[in-house]
């Protein structure tokens, strides 16, 4: 995840991928936009935003925590730590750059 252009491919999650949870394609689909959504708020930037959301779930996959009974409150607590993460990478710009 870096600033500039980039090209993401987004694999799509699926049940089958994740899991034998009871979920459909549409429970992902709304918990992705819900992650989605919140990694928004915290990046303030989409494309950014939908990385870090796919970066939660391959370490959702990564670190089997599928079947989870807390599942969607630990994808929630990932996003926000990545998204801090991502905030504190970034460097601020000098204000006198602005000024001038």
């Amino acid at each position: 995840m870096t600033n500039g252009s980039r090209a993401t491919t987004h694999v799509p999650v699926r049940p089958a991928t994740l899991g034998a949870d009871a979920r459909s394609d549409g429970d992902w689909r709304r918990l992705r936009d819900r992650l989605v959504a919140f990694a928004l708020k915290l990046v303030w930037n989409r494309p950014d935003a939908e990385d870090v959301a796919q970066e939660a779930f391959k370490l959702a996959l990564s670190s089997r925590r599928l079947p989870h009974e807390r599942f969607e409150a630990w994808m929630f607590r990932t996003v926000a730590n990545l998204c801090l993460n991502l905030r504190r990478r970034r460097r601020p710009e000098r204000l006198e750059e602005w000024v001038e």
